[in-house]
């Protein structure tokens, strides 16, 4: 049975077990490998894998079906059909949209062509937000309403010393 080539289809009711390496074929196209689906009627209406030039495939048949990344019982990540990625989150709201504390080792860099870049750290959620930003040529550090503040802060231990307050309406102390 060794080295034995079909040329119709191979049809397994039940497991198949495999030992070694299982060689599809070295064409290019999109739908190589069907999980589940119906390739044959549409190359791209399929969950599975394939092959276009230098890029190895991932594929689910609609823009309503989300790929879901697990250890044992418990999801680890989601890309929604819609491009939107969570981690620790089955529901990202958002491009990326982390549950938990994420961290980076170097900088977080927004492109330099365009005003109104900015990081939240509070949303109202009718418009108004405390974080920082950028405008045109300058940096805004926002709160939300003039009945809000700035406040500049050394900790030492668990203790806060206030240092500076700005207040929303301008004055300083």
């Amino acid at each position: 049975y060794s080295n034995t080539t079909l040329s119709n289809n191979l049809t397994v009711s039940g497991n198949a077990t495999f030992q070694g390496i299982i060689h599809m074929n070295s064409r290019i196209q999109n739908a190589l490998f069907a999980l589940f689906g119906n390739p044959t009627s549409n190359d791209t209406n399929y969950y599975g894998f394939g092959m276009n030039s230098s890029l190895l495939r991932y594929q689910v048949d609609s823009s309503a079906a989300d790929h879901a990344f697990f250890q044992n019982t418990t999801e680890l990540m989601r890309i929604k059909g819609n491009g939107n990625v969570g981690i620790g989150t089955a529901n990202p709201s958002y491009t990326l949209d982390v549950s938990g504390t994420a961290g980076v080792n170097n900088y977080i860099q927004f492109p330099n062509t365009d005003a109104g870049k900015r990081v939240v750290l509070w949303d109202t959620g009718s418009g108004g937000y405390n974080g920082i930003g950028k405008d045109a040529g300058s940096t805004v550090y926002s709160v939300s309403s003039t009945s809000d503040f700035h406040k500049f802060v050394a900790y030492n231990s668990s203790t806060q010393n206030e240092l500076m307050r700005i207040t929303g309406t301008g004055n300083v102390g």
